[in-house]
Order: structure tokens, then C-alpha cells, then sequence
């Protein structure tokens, strides 16, 4: 059309911006996710370093060098590996377990606690979960009986008092001469502050101790992981 003219290299300059818009965004985007990757991957500090941490997202992971553990962010720091909360725990002296009456068995001794899960005076029957330590936990015990040829041996553990048996180990005995070693075992999901403790059960009909010297007493916990 007459007098009517296209400005062909301004419109080409508007497209070309626009282009270099959208790579300039892809470029933001691709950098950012990139930075969070590397965040994840390198994450290393002391515990006060880690708590001292802001702007976390969910996925982000950091190598704790005070605990020697690894967590990841979740909303809180979850712990997933290195190395795991654990106690371990023992007898010095015999306890005695009447017949037939379900008795909790008491630990005055520790080969190792790394989160203060048990104390040796103040509630010395339990293994308790501390705060922040929510998840599958690999719970086991072995103990021992003197000698007595009648009836049947047992142990089992319980979660915060309930009479849930979630193992159980039981031996008939037939020797008035050896005495009885029982072992459990069981993965269980626990919450913070929960407790498990140790039963043991014997129907001699007379009073039995849980002796230190027939077997290695112990009862021990093992943090798994969050599920």
C-alpha cells in the first residue's frame, strides 16, 4: 500500500528480546537447580553449623562431622545414615524372677549409650527413644537363668509398659543342672519418647534368678532409620 511502510528490523529486535527473555529464564532456572544440587551433594559442617542453617528446602542433606551422621531436611534434620544411635546394656548382679509373674528385667550396667537412652538408677529397666529420633528401631536382648529342671523359660519386649508381646523366646528346661539362655529380636517403629523394657517369665514354681554368669546378659537398641 502506498505510503504505508514495515519496519521489518524493529520487529525482528522485539523478537530476538523476547528469545534472549526466555533463555535468560531458563539459564535462572537451570543455575538455581544446579546450586541445589551442589547444596545436597557437599553439605558438611559441625552440629552447631547444621543448626545454625536457614532456608533449607526439603531434600537438602548435610554430613553432621561432630556426630559423624548424615541427615536430611524434612521440615527437621532426619537422620539417615553414618553413625547410628545405639545402647547396649547389662546386669552385675542376679535379679530374681518369681513363678509365674511376668517380671521386668532391670539393667545397672552400659557398654555403650550414644544418646542417653538409659540411665543406670533413675528408670534402669528401659531403653527410652530420645527427641528427634522417631523410626525403625532394631531391638534385641539375651539373658539367663540358673538351674532348675521344672517348668518353662521365657523373655519378650514390651513398648511403653503395654503387655503387647512383641517377641518372644521360650525354652522348656529338662536339667537341674544347666541353666536356660534365651535370645529375641524385633525391628519396631517407635516415637520419640517411647520406652521399651525386657520381660522375663519362668514357671518353676519357686523363685528363679536371671543370673550374669550364664550367658551375656544384655539389651541393646539400634537406630535403623526414619521408616
Amino acid at each position: 500500500m502506498a505510503g504505508f511502510v514495515v519496519d521489518e528490523s524493529r520487529e525482528m529486535s522485539g523478537a530476538v528480546r523476547r528469545t534472549f527473555g526466555k533463555l535468560r529464564e531458563y539459564i535462572d532456572t537451570a543455575t538455581a537447580a544446579v546450586t541445589a544440587i551442589v547444596y545436597k551433594r557437599r553439605g558438611v559442617g559441625t552440629t552447631a553449623q547444621r543448626n545454625a542453617l536457614t532456608g533449607m528446602t526439603v531434600g537438602d542433606e548435610f554430613f553432621d562431622t561432630t556426630l559423624g551422621r548424615q541427615y536430611v531436611w524434612t521440615g527437621t534434620w532426619t537422620l539417615i545414615g553414618g553413625r547410628m544411635p545405639r545402647v547396649n546394656v547389662g546386669r552385675t548382679v542376679a535379679q530374681s524372677v518369681p513363678s509365674g509373674t511376668p517380671t521386668i528385667i532391670g539393667w545397672d550396667s552400659e557398654s555403650f549409650d550414644t544418646d542417653s537412652m538409659h540411665d543406670n538408677v533413675t528408670l534402669f529397666t528401659r531403653l527410652i527413644v530420645p527427641a528427634g529420633l522417631t523410626g525403625r528401631w532394631r531391638v534385641e536382648a539375651q539373658v539367663g537363668f540358673a538351674a532348675n529342671a521344672t517348668g518353662t523359660r521365657a523373655v519378650w519386649i514390651t513398648v511403653n509398659g503395654v503387655s503387647t508381646r512383641w517377641t518372644q523366646s521360650e525354652n522348656p528346661v529338662n536339667s537341674a543342672s544347666a541353666g536356660v539362655g534365651l535370645y529375641t529380636s524385633r525391628e519396631l517403629m517407635l516415637n520419640a519418647g517411647d520406652y521399651v523394657e525386657l520381660v522375663g517369665f519362668q514357671s518353676s514354681g519357686i523363685n528363679i534368678g536371671v543370673v550374669t554368669s550364664t550367658t551375656s546378659d544384655f539389651f541393646a537398641a539400634t537406630y535403623m532409620g526414619p521408616q
